[in-house]
């Protein structure tokens, strides 16, 4: 208990997250009138935006890495010996605070630049959580904390990302075209992240269990996040600068 109680800062995370303008004082945020439309036509709208579609193919394949890492990490610490509720702990701890050091970075360079900074970090981690195997048993321990100390760099943005990016989109959509179908955005990527998360854990981590492959996992991890971070460098420039100051 005395070892996960830093996790319980996690729960603050979202106040790091909103950008919004207090009401306090009698400060009022106005909205811009949008149309609604019914569910079919809401479904196509969402299907005809090509940024959208190329960013669920973008977020599916790192969300393919990212459950692949939740479902399958305890089966990974099983096989190496390693004492999971240290390392994990070391993932998760830090996140208030490294979701500082993406903020900063978003405000100066865009989302674009953070979701590739926080992917490379997380693949950086899966590699070196994959060599740390290797290591002798009395450094293992301190190298693989330090390998989750490097992922928590990743973990709190990744869960941020995945809802601004939507919402961008949906806004844009609003202001093109007078049509409010922000609850079929995230809706359609909810769908896409749960073929994912299905795909990670109950096709590839079966079929690494199956085949011995559970050591290799925090590389199939890493691949999945890097080829996100090569398509990232495809996002159109309206979502690129998004957050930038």
């Amino acid at each position: 208990a005395l070892i996960f109680l830093p996790l319980a800062a996690t729960m603050f995370i979202p106040l790091f997250l909103i950008k919004e303008k207090s009401t306090k004082d009698g400060v009022t945020v106005t909205e811009t009138q949008a149309k609604g439309v019914n569910v079919f036509r809401s479904f196509a709208f969402a299907f005809k935006n090509k940024h959208f579609i190329f960013w669920l193919f973008t977020a599916s394949v790192m969300n393919f890495g990212l459950q692949l890492f939740l479902s399958g990490i305890n089966e990974f610490f099983s096989s190496s010996g390693l004492n999971m509720a240290l390392v994990m702990a070391s993932s998760f701890a830090p996140v208030p605070f490294t979701l500082q050091i993406y903020n900063k970075l978003v405000k100066k360079k865009g989302i674009k630049f953070g979701f590739q900074y926080v992917l490379l970090m997380f693949s950086l981690g899966m590699v070196l959580m994959f060599f740390c195997r290797k290591l002798p048993l009395e450094i293992m321990l301190p190298v693989a904390i330090g390998c989750g100390i490097i992922v928590s760099f990743a973990i709190g943005a990744f869960f941020s990302i995945t809802y601004t990016i939507p919402s961008q989109l949906a806004a844009e959509e609003n202001a093109r075209t007078g049509i409010c179908a922000s609850s079929m955005y995230f809706a359609v990527h909810g769908l896409f992240e749960g073929i994912a998360a299905g795909l990670a854990s109950g096709v590839m981590l079966v079929w690494l269990k199956q085949n011995n492959g559970i050591p290799y996992m925090t590389l199939m991890i890493a691949a999945a996040c890097m080829s996100a971070f090569v398509l990232a460098f495809f996002l159109p420039r309206s979502i690129a600068l998004l957050g930038k100051e």
